[in-house]
């Protein structure tokens, strides 16, 4: 059974790693990300807050989190009516309030909760590993048996999204699996976009158009290979095989965070 809405501590956790792919993380990589930070001193040190469009942001971390939001909510809550009103004034009533806590509590009250890692009782006895397992299978969408290996029942984006999820939800407990596996697809699609412009340079500077052709089938094959290799190769780590694997070391390391 899920509670009514995701914490501020999980949404925190997922909040720094969306930061991170959405923004990224410039010169205040070091800095505190809590929930006491202010957002606007945060991005301000790396210059993204001139920068950033916030309307994209908004919807990047809507998609991220699984809920919709309507713009009027969001400009209240970063108080662009007042910053238009006068900048001073929103730095001495809204700025203050403006923290990666207050954003996290935002996002949880209006996130769907899809699983619940919440120990469950068992015999009388509450089982931390059947929460997480259950947590997993309702993140998963459908009823597998913990001896089953996760890379034969997810593999490919689909793989990615799961595991992304499962990390904040679990608030990081699980590493992060290869940056080169994850943005394979992406890091391709922009060469492919990079080789389609050069070989529209070399028409235009040529005027030969039999550029065209071989760009284009070499910037398709790699995007295929990419693809493929996205869903072919697996990026566990290799002590987590199984869903059992996966549910023990959720529970010990939960269970170390709550005993520290």
């Amino acid at each position: 059974m899920t509670t009514n809405n995701y914490t501020e501590s999980q949404v925190l956790f997922g909040l720094r790693n969306a930061w991170e792919e959405m923004i990224g993380m410039g010169t205040p990589f070091h800095a505190p990300f809590d929930a006491d930070t202010r957002i606007d001193t945060f991005m301000k040190a790396d210059l993204t807050w001139y920068e950033i469009d916030f309307a994209q942001m908004f919807r990047g971390l809507e998609r991220y989190f699984g809920f919709t939001c309507s713009d009027k909510e969001w400009l209240d809550f970063f108080g662009f009516e007042v910053a238009e009103r006068s900048v001073a004034e929103w730095d001495e009533t809204t700025a203050p309030n403006l923290t990666f806590g207050a954003l996290a509590r935002f996002i949880a009250n209006r996130a769907p909760v899809i699983a619940s890692f919440d120990p469950i009782s068992m015999i009388g006895r509450d089982c931390a590993t059947a929460g997480v397992f259950t947590g997993i299978q309702q993140l998963a969408g459908r009823r597998i048996a913990p001896s089953v290996r996760i890379f034969d029942v997810i593999r490919g984006r689909d793989l990615d999204r799961f595991w992304t999820q499962l990390r904040w939800m679990t608030e990081n407990v699980i590493p992060p699996l290869p940056f080169s596996w994850r943005r394979i697809c992406w890091l391709t699609g922009c060469f492919c976009v990079v080789a389609m412009i050069a070989g529209a340079i070399a028409i235009w500077a040529t005027s030969v158009s039999i550029w065209f052709a071989p760009t284009t089938m070499v910037a398709a094959a790699c995007y295929v290979i990419a693809s493929a290799y996205k869903r072919n190769a697996n990026p566990l780590p290799p002590d987590i095989v199984t869903f059992r694997d996966l549910s023990v070391l959720i529970a010990e390391k939960r269970n170390n965070l709550t005993t520290m």
